[in-house]
């Protein structure tokens, strides 16, 4: 389990965390239950930035063309992920409120 209860996250394969403005894992979410390795995790990358009226956070998911797994398996995770964090997103603006 990974972070905030993801499975296939690991936070330890982050390149980069700064706990003010900056964190990053690889997330292996089209290969469940297997390891981490190359051609099998996306980059997941998170960005705050304040701005004049809050936290700005920009999520990044990059990887999916270098996946080991055929086109359709990488453009469904592409677009079902891409759902998701638009659906996470909303509700971290829901609990600011």
């Amino acid at each position: 389990m990974g972070p905030g209860g993801v499975p296939g996250a690991d936070a330890g394969q982050g390149p980069r965390r700064d706990p003010q403005s900056f964190a990053s894992f690889r997330w292996a979410s089209e290969f469940g239950g297997e390891a981490l390795a190359p051609g099998k995790t996306t980059l997941v990358e998170f960005t705050l930035a304040e701005t004049a009226v809050g936290v700005e956070v920009t999520v990044a998911e990059t990887g999916f063309a270098t996946l080991v797994a055929t086109e359709d398996v990488r453009l469904h995770g592409f677009a079902e992920n891409s759902k998701s964090w638009v659906e996470m997103l909303a509700v971290l603006r829901e609990a600011e409120s």
